[in-house]
């Protein structure tokens, strides 16, 4: 009996110790089958993440507890919903709404093909594209930009709804500016350009007007307005006239050559006219340098003359180098067949006397206006004109012929010695059998084709010899300019210098 009660006892207080309470029941557990639509959302419960995707069978619940429950999904609008468990298995589902699409910004262009920078971003598609404004409202700067075309921005404000935006991009404008001649220099709005014609210009914008200038050392500038209205390229030319040279006086007298009244000297008076201008000139030359280059004369023609006896040098020509002498021995004896008569230009008181001379026809010149190569033709003239055509028997010192003539050699000496004293580079021309019986002596100038400013016509032609361009001048004839050609035929040149 007492082993009954005392199990009866320890029963109860068991049952008191670990037992629920025997007068409620136990709280029943629950569990949620949560699926959406679309499938595969993020599922959070309270405000945590579970690391579970829908469709996801949700354990472990309490009955009659809430839940706050999140799906999220890329392109959805999160969904939120509360739930109160219940005893058991729930199902539930929830619609996800899609994500509102921001509006677009259709983007052309004419061409196709534009780079598009949104506030200075380039975008990775060429036109057409589109692009998206994230914020209504928002203020964008468009850039348009394609090779060979003007870059253009534009404004543009995002809205609410689609919109489209379509640019005309214009050529580049590209100047092509030409001029005869070329090598001229050309202002824009007076503002000097780097290259000179022909060149191409870019830079400018439509819409505007240009003023052209060219000029070029010479010539008159030449000006010209131009629109740009024209897309792509435009050409602009100008043909540039010469500047006519200032009117000649009527007439110039030439500072005279003159010496102390101490000196023995002999007197010429020159005229001659060139270019509508006449020129007069008065020249003195001491009597001991004539007297020298008539020693010399007469002591070459003594071996090359009849009766051909030869004489012994003349006392007065002791200054003269023999070896000067001597070649103008062997160029007297080799001539008229072989003509070459450098020795003739080099004896040095004919050539200090001719520079004196040289450099008063070379300030005439240039006091009237003639350029390089009209200055030779100026000397050429009086040559032609001033010193008369007469008969010597042997080639002549230059000063010799200056105040008592001579034939085409003697003159082309003193021409020849005229030059070379101004730095021209000068040679013999000899024609052979010109007239099927003697020899002709004429002069080769030598200039390169932009000092060649002959106007009259035919055009001077040259005769090339070691790289140089010689043209031909008559001095024993005035009808002939410097570049005309008076023969024609087997040509010998003979450089000087």
């Amino acid at each position: 009996m007492n082993k009954i009660k005392s199990f009866l006892i320890f029963t109860l207080l068991f049952s008191l110790l670990f037992c629920l309470p025997i007068s409620k029941a136990s709280a029943a557990s629950a569990s949620l089958s949560l699926t959406s639509n679309p499938t595969g959302a993020a599922v959070y419960r309270n405000g945590s993440y579970t690391y579970h995707v829908t469709p996801y069978l949700i354990t472990g619940l309490t009955a009659g507890v809430t839940y706050a429950l999140s799906l999220k999904k890329t392109g959805y609008v999160t969904k939120t919903a509360s739930f109160k468990a219940v005893a058991g298995s729930t199902a539930l589902t929830l619609t996800l709404s899609a994500m509102p699409t921001p509006p677009s910004l259709s983007l052309t262009s004419s061409p196709p093909g534009a780079t598009v920078s949104v506030n200075g971003v380039k975008q990775a598609s060429l036109t057409p594209c589109t692009f998206k404004n994230e914020v209504p409202g928002t203020h964008y700067a468009l850039t348009f930009s394609k090779v060979g075309y003007v870059t253009q921005t534009v404004q543009s404000t995002a809205t609410a709804v689609n919109a489209s935006l379509t640019v005309v991009l214009k050529k580049i404008l590209v100047l092509n500016v030409t001029s005869i001649p070329t090598g001229a220099t050309v202002y824009i709005n007076n503002v000097k350009q780097v290259s000179l014609t022909p060149c191409s210009i870019t830079g400018y914008t439509y819409g505007t007007v240009l003023n052209f200038t060219l000029s070029k050392a010479g010539y008159l500038s030449s000006s010209q307005t131009f629109s740009t209205q024209v897309e792509g390229t435009s050409n602009i030319s100008a043909t540039l006239a010469i500047i006519p040279p200032p009117a000649p006086p009527a007439f110039v007298v030439i500072p005279a050559i003159q010496y102390a009244s101490t000196t023995a000297t002999e007197s010429r008076a020159f005229a001659w006219t060139y270019a509508g201008t006449a020129y007069t000139w008065q020249v003195a030359a001491p009597e001991s340098l004539l007297g020298l280059d008539r020693s010399v004369a007469t002591y070459i023609g003594s071996f090359y003359t009849p009766p051909y006896t030869g004489i012994s040098v003349p006392q007065n020509l002791s200054s003269i180098p023999s070896s000067l002498l001597a070649a103008m021995h062997q160029e007297c004896y080799a001539g008229p067949v072989y003509a070459d008569y450098v020795a003739y230009t080099q004896e040095p008181a004919n050539a200090a006397y001719i520079g004196q001379l040289a450099s008063t026809l070379a300030t005439t010149a240039k006091t009237a206006g003639y350029d390089y190569f009209h200055e030779a033709e100026f000397i050429l003239t009086f040559v032609e004109a001033a010193v008369p055509y007469t008969i010597s028997g042997v080639p002549q010192l230059p000063v010799a012929t200056l105040f008592a003539g001579g034939v085409c050699a003697d003159k082309s000496i003193l021409y020849i010695s005229l030059l070379k004293a101004l730095n021209y580079k000068v040679a013999f021309f000899l024609f052979m059998n010109y007239d099927a019986s003697i020899n002709h002596e004429q002069v080769g100038v030598a200039f390169t084709p932009t000092q060649v400013t002959s106007i009259h016509t035919p055009t001077p032609t040259p005769c090339p010899q070691n790289g140089k361009d010689y043209y031909s001048a008559e001095c024993a004839s005035t009808f002939y300019l410097l570049g005309d050609r008076s023969f024609n035929g087997p040509l010998i040149i003979y450089p000087v210098n």
